[in-house]
C-alpha cells in the first residue's frame, strides 16, 4: 500500500490522486509512532522512494524528537542504522547502486 501511494505521488498526471497521495503521506509521516515502522519498511520493499520516504520519518524523529527518546529506543536506531550502512556497504556493487541511499543513512546517523 506504502508503494503503490508513493507511486501515485511521484507518477500521477492526475492532480487530485497527486494531492490525495500527498496528503495520505504526510498524514503517515506525522503520526507519532510512524518511525517504528521504518526497518520494515526498508526490508521489504524495493521501491527507492518508499525507502527514501522511510528515511526521511526516521531523520524527522532524529532531528525533533530524539531527546524524547528512551535510552534503549535511541541505541536501537543507532544500531540499526549502522548494521543496516554496513551490510550495504559490504557488496561494492549493492552499494554503487545505493549510494545515495546509503549515504542518506549515514547522515541520519551522524544527526
Amino acid at each position: 500500500l506504502l508503494d503503490a501511494t508513493v507511486n501515485t505521488f511521484y507518477s500521477s498526471a492526475i492532480p487530485e490522486e497527486r494531492s490525495t497521495a500527498e496528503r495520505v503521506l504526510q498524514q503517515l509521516q506525522d503520526h507519532q509512532d510512524s518511525w517504528t515502522r521504518v526497518d520494515a519498511i526498508l526490508e521489504q520493499t524495493q521501491n527507492l522512494n518508499s525507502k527514501f520516504f522511510a528515511l526521511r520519518v526516521l531523520e524527522s524523529v532524529v532531528r525533533f524528537r530524539w531527546l524524547a527518546l528512551p535510552d534503549d529506543q535511541r541505541d536501537g536506531i543507532k544500531n540499526y542504522l549502522s548494521n543496516l550502512t554496513i551490510k550495504l556497504s559490504a557488496d561494492e556493487t549493492v552499494f554503487r547502486q545505493d549510494k545515495a541511499f546509503v549515504n542518506k543513512l549515514n547522515v541520519i546517523l551522524v544527526q
